[in-house]
C-alpha cells in the first residue's frame, strides 16, 4: 500500500516524469525504511485524516501502521512528511533485528499477540 500510495497519489497527478524510491538505513537499534515520491506531496490535512480515519484511502497505511506497533510497541510504526522541495515521503520504522530470536526480547509475547490478530 505505500508504493502504491505514492504511484496513484503521487507521481500519477504531475506531467513530469514521476519517480519512487526506496531507501533504507540503520540509525540506533531501528531500520527506518524511506519510501518517496516526487509527486505534489501530502495535502495540509493528511495527517488529521489519518488520524481521525476520514479518508477511506488511508486505510491500507492505517492497517500497516497498527500491526507494526502491534508487532514491535508504540513507538514504531509510520510517519509522513513532505519532502524539501516536492513529494511526500513516509517513513517505517521497525527494530534491526538480526535473528528470530531477537524479536521476542523487543516484546513479550509479541508472537501471541501477531497471531491473536487473525481470526482463526
Amino acid at each position: 500500500p505505500i508504493v502504491e500510495n505514492s504511484i496513484l497519489h503521487g507521481i500519477s497527478e504531475i506531467t513530469s516524469k514521476g519517480i519512487v524510491a526506496i531507501t533504507a538505513e540503520k540509525n540506533g537499534n531501528d531500520i527506518l525504511i524511506y519510501v518517496r515520491d516526487n509527486g505534489p506531496g501530502f495535502k495540509k490535512s493528511f495527517s488529521e485524516d489519518l488520524k481521525g480515519k476520514n479518508s477511506k484511502s488511508s486505510y491500507g497505511l492505517d492497517n500497516i501502521d497498527k500491526r507494526l506497533k502491534l508487532y514491535f510497541g508504540a513507538s514504531y510504526g509510520l510517519s509522513f512528511r513532505n519532502n524539501n522541495e516536492n513529494g511526500a515521503c513516509t517513513i517505517i520504522r521497525m527494530p534491526a533485528v538480526n535473528q528470530l530470536s531477537d524479536l521476542e526480547s523487543i516484546n513479550e509475547n509479541t508472537f501471541d499477540r501477531w497471531w491473536a490478530y487473525y481470526p482463526k
